[in-house]
């Protein structure tokens, strides 16, 4: 797994700080999965369970 650094560190840093809103799609949705080493699917179940709260 790669690990971000630079540029792309800090914007997704800024992304995650500053959002109030969140898409599942949104790419660094994705990768913070991918880090956690969740699949697909558990982060499906996990936006839905959020969604549900």
């Amino acid at each position: 797994m790669a690990t971000t650094s630079g540029l792309d560190k800090d914007k997704a840093l800024i992304e995650w700080e500053y959002a109030t809103t969140f898409n599942r799609t949104h790419a660094l949705i994705a990768t913070i999965g991918a880090h956690l080493g969740l699949a697909d699917e558990q982060v499906d179940a996990m936006w839905i369970a959020a969604i549900n709260l």
